[in-house]
């Protein structure tokens, strides 16, 4: 799951481990913090940010007029990843945790058919998906229905994404920020012009 916070002075984005994301992070001043498990950033990338979260992890943050797909997906061979998820464009379809937890569904994902598991030894261990196993995946960002050698993509449909109260909240906050920084440019800009 892919979420994201402003606090006063940073943003933090909580997300499933990615290379692709760890270098644009790295790139964009971002630091890892153990304790909170996320990404902090500087609130001056805000906008760098979520468009890296959108062309990654293909998640557009919800708003009223956001359309996600709801698409089927077909292991078109056996996949396996070590110590993470098997993941469709960035989004993560299947996952385990150790050796011995077996697999556990991503986000908006359901398995219509075949087999997830875990596997490997203790210290090496990997999530796998059966060839042929069938996915539903809903709330896909368009630009990740391409598709790749290892899976066949069906589009099925488009769906309004929902708004969370969470999503409600963090956007009040961000507002409330911006109003602020109004207030005080406002009240600034009325001393100056009160001088001249």
């Amino acid at each position: 799951m892919i979420s994201q916070k402003r606090t006063a002075t940073a943003l933090l984005v909580t997300c499933p481990y990615n290379p692709d994301f760890r270098a644009v992070a790295r790139r964009l001043g971002g630091e890892w913090k153990a304790a909170e498990k996320a990404w902090s950033f500087p609130l001056t990338v805000t906008d760098a940010v979520e468009d890296a979260c959108d062309k990654i992890f293909r998640v557009r943050q919800a708003n009223a007029d956001a359309k996600g797909l709801t698409i089927r997906i077909t292991a078109t061979r056996d996949l396996e990843e070590d110590r993470g998820a098997v993941s469709f464009s960035g989004i993560p379809v299947a996952e385990a945790r150790g050796r011995d937890t077996g697999a556990s569904l991503g986000r908006d994902c359901a398995l219509i058919s075949g087999k997830i598991s875990s596997g490997g030894s203790r210290q090496y261990w990997k999530t796998f998906v059966k060839a042929g196993s069938i996915f539903e995946v809903r709330n896909v960002h368009p630009d990740a229905v391409a598709g790749t050698p290892d899976w066949d993509v069906e589009v099925l449909g488009e769906t309004v994404l929902p708004i969370s109260c969470k999503t409600l909240r963090m956007e009040k906050e961000r507002l409330l920020e911006r109003i602020k920084e109004i207030d005080l440019i406002l009240v600034k800009e009325s001393k100056n012009d009160q001088a001249a």
